[in-house]
């Protein structure tokens, strides 16, 4: 798996795919360490994957990757980037307690497209061996367990409420820069946070 290109990984609208249990790793490129039970760790500064998306209609689209670990000391960050064909389309700064689908929206050209080179960007990686965790001199930055392409319902109906709060499925409306939905709310967690809504016509 030194190079991308040579294969892609296929994904289907709600279909999730465990990164462990892959028969074919021909879609990843560089910057990937070798598959766990638990998924696969990004290894270095850059890390490439294709992606070959089926089954699309028109709508919009959401990347969730589930994540295992990061490779962070405690009560510090890690900034993260995910570029798609090149062009950045989210950035999260990622602390050891991030243990939720990280939802990355997909532009909508891309899945026109019907495939995409994702590349996730790790500034400054650090090993275990240097965070204290063990002898391990790997630069690990992020442990994906799993991704799932999701279609979003962004629309919202003139004096509709919409409750931020656990189970309410608010989440696709949030962009980059919010915690996680709790019972109470949901807290912005970077500078800038952003909300997608789509006025519904009536």
């Amino acid at each position: 798996r030194d190079r991308i290109g040579i294969g892609r990984l296929a994904i289907r609208p709600g279909e999730r795919v465990e990164l462990a249990e892959l028969e074919d790793y021909s879609g990843f490129g560089a910057g990937w360490d070798s598959p766990e039970d638990t998924g696969i760790w990004t290894e270095g500064e850059r890390s490439e994957l294709k992606i070959g998306f089926e089954g699309i209609d028109s709508g919009e689209y959401v990347l969730a990757l589930a994540l295992a670990m990061v490779c962070v000391g405690s009560g510090d960050s890690l900034r993260v980037d995910v570029l798609a064909n090149g062009h950045r389309v989210a950035t999260r700064q990622l602390t050891d307690s991030f243990g939720r689908p990280w939802r990355v929206d997909l532009p909508a050209d891309l899945l026109r497209d019907g495939e995409m080179d994702l590349t996730i960007v790790v500034h400054a990686p650090r090993t275990p061996l240097e965070l204290g965790w063990s002898s391990d001199g790997r630069r690990l930055g992020i442990h994906i367990r799993n991704l799932a392409l999701e279609q979003v319902d962004r629309s919202v109906r003139l004096a509709e409420k919409v409750e931020f709060s656990e189970g309410s499925g608010a989440e696709r409306f949030l962009g980059d820069g919010w915690s996680w939905l709790e019972s109470t709310g949901v807290w912005t967690a970077e500078e800038t946070a952003q909300l997608a809504l789509q006025l519904a016509c009536l």
